[in-house]
């Protein structure tokens, strides 16, 4: 049986960007035309089969996966393509259960893949469907062979995807009320845990476990202290923006058999969760009926009951000292949903991702200034709330924070905020604690959304925007959003574990732009060793080395990466001296600006280099395909040079550049001109290779893959202004071959009089 059976043919008319993946995806598997099914009114699905290349002597531990699967791949209609497809298994036998790097979704929804370790959505940022599909391939090839789980020697936690707020607690304490047998009662294996929550929270709750050890000794005691606490924070915060207590279970089986089964499908009814936690042999009607009778339902402000399944694996999970997995859910609980000293079977259930707490304090920056600019600040993470602080703490409150993350608390390792704004939103956080300094914060402003879905018109006024989110995602929305009502840009970034800072300014009308900025950068590992290191390092990453990445809490998305405090404020500093002192422009003018700072990781070596960078070179194709050509000036300067040492002659070369496929841009910084083995004539140019395959790999080398080969140009001296017959037929040449990288197929005429580049 198929999950697409169950869905209808979606009818509506589908956003451009999916028709052309739709596109993409029949030609892809040589198909005329591909259903496009209705998951819900917020997303479709497109059903196909993939090939999947099997182990010749059978799967691993016999796993039914199969030569020819069925997926579905799903689109969000109205965020895609910011939001990654999904892919999931289009059958319902599907052996789910066995299987790690699978996300966990509510039952009856078709399972998830989890296909990369980092988030989906950034990965898919700069690549196609075809790169989705194939990384698909490699899942279900890696199940059949066994490889999915990275480390056999340790268990893979179930991954979560669409959980609601956070468990938050110590993953080594909790287990110890298992290992110690800390339980509550006798007669079951269980044990009560107070917590607290905002009380603002509440629609997306987040709960923290207290260091405070529950008893029947004195239950009745915090009880009573607890309700007279809540209850007299509410009546004195007109606001409400206190933190109420209630008391959590953890529930655990006596039986020290450990179980290896994945449950992807996870409850969202209590009649769901009985049954989930009975395939670990896990009672908990026992714990809920000795909950009620104790009277903690009613002693609770929040009308929830968290939930703690601790199940034993057959060995310690990745990232943890212990074997115990624990699954975090949240019954939603009102007066009709008690009764007889339990819970109706129709009660209302979500599950939450866990974060270890931390910890540490973070340092104050003091920095001075005189910038008033109104300034809006995307991302309110660590370096934005570092950049946020500084310019406040400089006089500057004409600031607005744009992000729609909340705060965790690992961020308490680098960002400017504390732990009691833990689940608050990160924008919020920060802009509240800003308006603390003042009596007046009437000009201090937040937005807890999405950027892509902000009305850019609230932008009117602002001087200064500045990208701090580190998402590709965003970089590709300044450049297709076209954001004319602010007038100067920046991006600020912190990378290679802290060793490098990046700071890019636009120059006047965006030119050059963020994306040629950063791209810009790449090109440096020609001659900065520093910056080749760093994007050698990350281009092992896609060998599944993670050189800078560490995992803070169980499930999906909770890697972070590694980075210290005082590397992240020491680029920060910089930055925000730079940014202060430019606010009116008074050195970088109208010129596009680079800054590259530099700290050891032991701290004794510093360094900070700076450029101005010209505006770029602009085209739009000549065979209107839609893309953008952005050449360094110096380029078309040294073809122009290239051109009049032949004269009569054609000669040519190539481009070194990078494509961005959801900007549609070709960014050019440097051209080879033609080897020595090349031919010129008055008619024709043939290109020739002598050691021009080995120029080409060694800027890929150096530059971790970023930077290569991206294009053709030849001169037409005789005055031709198109492809000529010759051209054509070149341009059927070579675009197979660079479809299997994928790039672009790129070829660009100088004649007498124009540059004309045309892209296929």
């Amino acid at each position: 049986m198929l999950y697409s059976s169950d869905f209808e043919k979606y009818t509506e008319k589908l956003p451009n960007a999916i028709q052309e993946s739709i596109r993409e995806i029949e030609e892809l598997f040589e198909a005329s035309e591909i259903a496009v099914l209705k998951i819900n009114d917020f997303s479709v699905a497109i059903p196909f089969a993939i090939e999947v290349n099997l182990p010749s002597k059978g799967t691993h531990e016999n796993i039914d996966i199969r030569q020819f699967e069925p997926i579905l791949i799903s689109f969000s209609i109205n965020n895609y393509p910011t939001t990654s497809p999904r892919v999931k298994s289009d059958r319902k036998d599907f052996p789910s259960s066995n299987l790690s790097h699978l996300y966990a979704v509510t039952n009856g929804e078709p399972p998830t893949l989890c296909l990369v370790r980092e988030n989906l959505d950034e990965w898919f940022a700069n690549r196609r469907i075809s790169d989705l599909i194939s990384v698909a391939k490699q899942w279900f090839s890696k199940a059949a062979n066994g490889l999915l789980s990275e480390d056999a020697d340790e268990f893979e936690p179930v991954r979560l995807e669409g959980y609601i707020g956070y468990s938050i607690y110590s993953h080594l304490k909790l287990y110890r009320n298992i290992s110690e047998n800390k339980r509550h009662s006798e007669k079951y294996p269980y044990s009560y845990l107070l917590k607290t929550t905002n009380l603002k929270g509440l629609d997306n709750p987040s709960f923290r476990i207290l260091d405070v050890e529950v008893t029947s000794k004195n239950l009745q005691e915090l009880l009573l202290l607890i309700m007279k606490l809540d209850i007299k924070f509410i009546k004195e915060r007109g606001d409400n923006d206190v933190n109420l207590h209630l008391f959590g279970l953890l529930v655990w089986n006596d039986n020290f058999d450990s179980n290896n089964l994945y449950s992807t499908s996870l409850p969202k009814t209590y009649s769901e969760l009985v049954t989930f936690a009975a395939q670990y042999s896990i009672s908990i009607k026992e714990p809920i009926g000795e909950y009620i009778k104790d009277g903690l339902v009613t002693s609770n402000l929040t009308s929830y009951i968290p939930i703690i399944v601790g199940v034993r694996r057959p060995k310690k999970l990745i990232g943890f000292e212990s074997n115990i997995e624990f699954f975090h859910f949240v019954i939603k609980v009102d007066k009709e949903s008690i009764e007889e000293n339990t819970i109706i079977p129709e009660a209302k259930v979500f599950f939450q991702s866990h974060r270890e707490p931390i910890s540490s304090n973070l340092a104050q920056k003091i920095s001075l200034n005189n910038n008033q600019k109104k300034t809006v600040f995307i991302g309110a993470g660590a370096l934005g709330s570092k950049l946020l602080f500084h310019y406040a703490r400089g006089g500057n409150f004409n600031l607005k924070a744009i992000d729609n993350n909340t705060f965790s608390p690992h961020n308490i390792v680098r960002h400017d905020l504390f732990m009691e704004s833990s689940g608050v939103n990160k924008a919020k956080a920060v802009i509240e604690k800003i308006k603390s300094f003042l009596d007046n914060g009437s000009s201090l402003k937040y937005h807890d959304g999405s950027i892509f879905n902000y009305d850019n018109k609230q932008l009117d006024g602002y001087s200064w925007l500045i990208d701090t989110s580190a998402s590709l995602n965003v970089q590709n929305w300044l450049v297709n959003s076209k954001l004319n009502n602010v007038p100067n840009r920046a991006r600020a970034e912190i990378a290679y574990k802290g060793i490098l800072g990046l700071l890019y300014i636009e120059g006047e009308n965006q030119n050059p732009r963020i994306d040629d900025l950063v791209n810009y950068v790449y090109f440096l590992a020609t001659n900065i060793d520093v910056i080749s290191e760093w994007l050698v390092e990350e281009n092992k990453k896609k060998e599944g080395n993670d050189y800078d990445i560490v995992d803070i809490g169980i499930g999906c998305n909770s890697p972070t990466v590694i980075m210290a405090n005082d590397s992240m404020s020491f680029h920060s500093s910089i930055f925000s001296k730079i940014l202060n002192h430019e606010s009116k422009r008074e050195k970088i003018k109208k010129k596009g600006f680079l800054n590259i700072s530099f700290i050891s990781e032991d701290g004794l070596e510093i360094n900070s280099i700076s450029c101005l960078v010209p505006p770029f070179d602009i085209f739009k194709c000549s065979n209107n395909s839609g893309w953008e050509i952005r050449l360094v000036p110096t380029v078309l300067a040294k073809m122009k040079l290239e051109a009049k040492k032949y004269k009569r002659h054609e000669t040519g070369g190539i481009f070194i550049g990078i494509c961005n496929y959801k900007t549609k841009t070709i960014q050019v910084y440097d051209t080879i001109t033609a080897p020595p083995d090349s031919k010129h004539s008055p008619v024709y140019f043939y290109r020739g290779i002598e050691n021009l395959p080995e120029q080409v790999e060694y800027i890929k080398e150096i530059s971790g893959g970023m930077i290569g080969y991206i294009g053709e140009w030849h001169t037409h001296p005789m005055g031709l202004d198109s492809l000529s017959g010759v051209d054509e037929a070149a341009v059927e040449e070579l675009k197979p071959l660079n479809d299997k990288y994928p790039i672009p197929t790129f070829i660009s005429i100088l004649s007498k009089e124009k540059y004309l580049p045309f892209v296929f």
